[in-house]
């Protein structure tokens, strides 16, 4: 493995390479890049995915949302569609994707829109004078437009510092992009994460006098039924239970991990991310769960309600398990007021 990587990594100096070079026709006003008067702030990593961007917007827009109307824009990535969309209720996971969608679940009253151009999205958002603010759904190197605040996420398993650029590793661009935040957050962290593992990765981060870094975990929530969210269980009742782990995400350790330490019998059908349920994959679900319980990640639930009434049909106790993201190290109200305060300052 150590020997692929070796050769792989001048094919990824390459790709970076066109990557800088790509950012600096921006720089140099080669191709334009939009300024808007509303705070634009930007969610974004440098790895290819995996870092937990959708726990920390919907994060991130509890926290901005309660002072300042906030609007979310994503690209809607793996959908059939094209275009600007903006997401409703009724809208299928094809046509906006599988993140907008839980979005919208959780935030009916906040404008989603999804495109592949995000000034055009951005474009059609202010003209509703309501909206104060916009959270960017992973468009760190999205470079046509001039975001307000920058904030990356890094996972504590794989941080930027030890990554490289594809396909040697699952880097987007050079490390010395991590530069260009204004925070940076250290995400799926230990729940048990020490003082002394806090320091050693700030030295590693190199942090600058423009940025701020903060630590972050996950909390698993009671998971509730995927077609009556009012029907709940505690993890703890399927100790005794051999139920099914279905899942389609970047990276499955952080869960993996939680679920091992409330019950070790469990049986685990992997996807690709973001991948779409086929028939299929619902029969071989259902073949597989044995009649069982069947657990589900939040993003997956989405894709999975596309085939409700094989669900129903079938009778599958699919439930989801939801998270949330909570700062460590007692700095939930430090990131909070720093947050704020930047956003305040750009208006």
């Amino acid at each position: 493995m150590k020997t692929l990587r070796f050769v792989l990594l001048p094919i990824g100096f390459f790709y970076g390479c066109i990557v800088y070079l790509h950012r600096r026709l921006y720089l140099l006003g080669i191709l334009k890049s939009f300024k808007f008067h509303i705070p634009l702030i930007n969610v974004g990593n440098l790895s290819l995915g995996g870092t937990g961007k959708s726990p920390h917007v919907e994060y991130i827009h509890n926290i901005i949302n309660l002072k300042l109307k906030t609007a979310i824009v994503s690209r809607g990535y793996n959908r059939k569609s094209k275009g600007v969309i903006l997401v409703n209720p009724d809208s299928q996971v094809k046509d906006v994707g599988d993140e907008p969608i839980q979005f919208k679940y959780k935030f009916p009253d906040t404008p989603i829109i999804v495109a592949e151009r995000r000034s055009k999205a951005i474009q059609k958002l202010v003209e509703d004078k309501t909206i104060k603010c916009i959270l960017l759904d992973d468009a760190f190197q999205h470079w046509s437009i001039i975001s307000s605040l920058n904030i990356l996420l890094t996972t504590y398993k794989r941080p930027f510092f030890k990554d490289s650029v594809v396909p040697a590793g699952r880097l987007r661009e050079f490390k010395n992009g991590y530069k260009r935040a204004n925070i940076i957050i250290v995400s799926k962290c230990p729940i048990d994460i020490s003082e002394e593992q806090k320091t050693n990765y700030l030295e590693k981060i190199n942090v600058f006098e423009h940025q701020k870094v903060f630590f972050s975990t996950y909390k698993y929530l009671d998971p509730y039924a995927l077609l009556d969210p009012t029907k709940k269980i505690e993890l703890s009742d399927l100790r005794d239970k051999s139920f099914l782990l279905v899942s389609a995400i970047a990276d499955t350790s952080y869960l993996e991990k939680y679920i091992k330490t409330k019950t070790p019998l469990y049986e685990h059908l992997k996807f690709a991310d973001h991948h779409y349920f086929s028939k299929n994959d619902m029969k071989r679900i259902k073949q597989k769960s044995k009649d069982n319980y069947i657990l589900t990640t939040e993003k997956d639930a989405t894709r999975l309600l596309v085939h409700k009434k094989f669900i129903i049909n079938e009778q599958l106790k699919i439930y989801v398990l939801p998270i949330k993201v909570e700062i460590a190290f007692g700095e939930a109200d430090i990131f909070k007021s720093y947050l704020l305060k930047q956003i305040a300052r750009i208006c």
